[in-house]
């Protein structure tokens, strides 16, 4: 059964699992003191109506030489982050940040009027998810319309393509032909440069030469061949 929390505002914190984390390798987390975490917490955060606000989960990701761990753990009235880095070659180190202070733990007696946390969660993550899901299907749609521009290029003819940007979009261009232009990428540019490269590559073969971006501000251009 999961224990749930009162904050000082009258949010709602609740555990929804209890872990002992351990990085890559299976190799516990260290505490700050050095001793393994052996009680690290999931945890949502819920308005007074049930509502999901936040989420304390547990993470693990790799910055260039660094492993990072990040684990929660709920002592002495507290919702503590235990933020683990270890670098290669060294020993990993854990520091610790107080999240929430105040939580009141709810008995077990007095749990039954509380929201019903699955649902809130899933309400948390359904636009999120709904958002993706559009995104996605957008991603394919801008491709599928830059594959077809690619297959209405001159038969057998070496290709230059160039990747610029137009007004309130990006643009493609072969030679001095514009042959696709999209202006509802939502992300980083530098992303949608790499899969039409990537898609060029795929379709084109050898028949690409080049592939480059053409910065609007100053004209330069950076040139990317084949790999």
């Amino acid at each position: 059964m999961p224990r749930w929390w009162r904050t000082p505002t009258g949010e709602l914190l609740v555990e929804t699992r209890r872990f002992e984390p351990r990085l890559q390798g299976k190799t516990p987390v260290p505490g700050p003191d050095g001793a393994p975490i052996t009680d690290a917490s999931d945890c949502w955060l819920l308005d007074a109506d049930g509502r999901a606000m936040r989420f304390f989960l547990w993470r693990l990701a790799s910055v260039e030489d660094e492993l990072i761990a990040i684990a929660y753990r709920v002592s002495d009235g507290r919702l503590v982050q235990l933020y683990c880095g270890e670098r290669f070659g060294e020993e990993p180190a854990t520091t610790e940040r107080v999240e929430i202070e105040g939580l009141v733990e709810i008995p077990a007696g007095e749990r039954t009027d509380l929201p019903d946390v699955d649902a809130a969660i899933d309400a948390y993550w359904a636009p999120i998810r709904a958002r993706r899901e559009a995104e996605q299907s957008a991603q394919r749609d801008r491709m599928a319309a830059f594959e077809a521009a690619l297959g209405g290029l001159p038969q057998g003819d070496p290709v230059r393509l160039s990747f610029r940007y137009g007004e309130g979009g990006v643009e493609i261009w072969a030679g001095d032909r514009r042959v696709w232009a999209d202006d509802t990428y939502p992300h980083r540019d530098c992303d949608l440069f790499a899969d039409l490269r990537r898609l060029a590559r795929e379709r084109l073969g050898e028949r690409l030469e080049s592939f480059e971006v053409v910065l609007a501000s100053d004209g330069e251009a950076m040139r990317y061949h084949g790999e």
